[in-house]
């Protein structure tokens, strides 16, 4: 069953989110020493939408800083375009509901 454009948008905000969290998280510990930062995943979901997983990298590594700034660029996209899709479907639902009324 599909989950159709309300739910697409919501998983998408909730994604970037996630992606947003996690990033601020390694930028939080940029120098504290044998980090473990974390790692967004996020990947398509069967019924529509999408999900992030996130994981902790086994071993110690620093934090590299401009992969963390893209990361929260494409998260703000990412929150920017679901939030578009949001308001459009309930435009659209909103006049169809008129039309119908």
């Amino acid at each position: 069953m599909e989950i159709g454009a309300l739910g697409a948008a919501l998983s998408g905000i909730q994604s970037a989110s996630r992606r947003q969290a996690v990033s601020a998280h390694n930028v939080a510990n940029l120098t504290t020493e044998d980090v473990r930062p974390l790692r967004a995943v996020q990947s398509e979901r069967a019924e529509g939408g999408s999900e992030v997983r996130v994981t902790r990298f086994e071993e110690p590594r620093p934090v590299e800083l401009s992969h963390e700034i893209v990361e929260q660029i494409r998260a703000r996209l990412q929150l920017e375009a679901s939030v578009g899709v949001l308001r459009a479907t309930s435009e659209t639902t909103g006049t169809l509901v008129d039309v119908l009324a």
